[in-house]
C-alpha cells in the first residue's frame, strides 16, 4: 500500500458543471456509508462543523471483457455533493471539493502478468475497498456557504492509475492477453445521504 499525505489546503468550490471525468460504462463505482460522525471545529468556530464519512467503495466490471484494476484506487480527488440525483446528472453541485494528494510512487511489478498490486475483474465481478474516509464542511446556523441540513447525494472522482503514461502503455501491451488495464478516472454513482439539523458534535482527531 503506498504511503499517503493529504495536502492541508482543501478547496471548496460550490459551482456548476465542473470538468471532472464522465462515468465510463465499462467500470461502475458505487459507495455506501459504513460510519458517519460530526466533528466540532478544531479551531473553535461555532457556525461550521465537519461531517466525516467512512465509505465502502465497490467497483463492478459491467463490460464483456476482463479489467485489470489497481488495488489502491481509493483516493477521491473530487468530492461532489448535489441536492438530488437529477442535479448530480446535470453536474449541479452544492459542494465541489478538490482534494490534493501527494503520494509516493508505488513500485509496480512489471512481470508478464499483473502482480499483487492489481486485481483482475471478470465480467460481472466486484472489488471492494473499505475504510475510505471523506470529510465535508457543513453549516450549523445558516450563516455560511457550507452544506446545509437535509437530504443530498454524494459522488467521488477517483484517479485509478498510480503510474505514469509510459508505464501504462508498456504494461497495457504486456498484459493485453490477461485483460484491459484500467487507467481512466472513475466517477461514483450518486449516493443518498443526509445532514442532521442539530448534529451531536464530537471532538475528532
Amino acid at each position: 500500500m503506498r504511503k499517503i499525505l493529504l495536502i492541508a489546503s482543501v478547496l471548496l468550490l460550490p459551482i456548476s458543471g465542473s470538468p471532472q471525468t464522465k462515468s465510463d460504462p465499462s467500470l461502475r463505482l458505487t459507495t455506501s456509508i459504513v460510519e458517519k460522525k460530526y466533528c466540532a471545529s478544531s479551531v473553535g468556530y461555532t457556525d461550521i462543523a465537519t461531517l466525516r464519512l467512512s465509505l465502502r467503495l465497490t467497483y463492478t466490471n459491467v463490460s464483456t471483457k476482463p479489467l485489470i484494476l489497481y488495488r489502491g484506487a481509493a483516493l477521491m480527488h473530487y468530492v461532489l455533493v448535489s441536492a438530488n440525483e437529477q442535479a448530480a446528472r446535470n453536474r449541479q453541485y452544492e459542494t465541489d471539493m478538490h482534494v490534493g494528494w501527494v503520494t509516493s510512487a508505488p513500485d509496480l511489478n512489471e512481470g508478464s502478468k499483473p502482480g499483487n498490486e492489481f486485481v483482475v475483474l471478470r465480467p460481472g465481478a466486484n472489488f471492494i475497498i473499505d475504510d475510505v474516509n471523506e470529510s465535508i464542511p457543513i453549516d450549523l446556523n445558516s450563516m455560511t456557504e457550507f452544506l446545509k441540513p437535509g437530504q443530498h447525494v454524494l459522488q467521488g472522482v477517483i484517479e485509478t492509475w498510480p503510474g505514469d503514461e509510459k508505464q501504462f502503455e508498456r504494461l497495457s501491451k504486456k498484459w493485453a492477453s490477461v485483460g484491459l488495464l484500467w487507467s481512466r478516472n472513475v466517477r461514483s454513482e450518486p449516493m443518498p445521504f443526509s445532514v442532521d439539523k442539530n448534529p451531536k458534535l464530537m471532538e475528532c482527531q
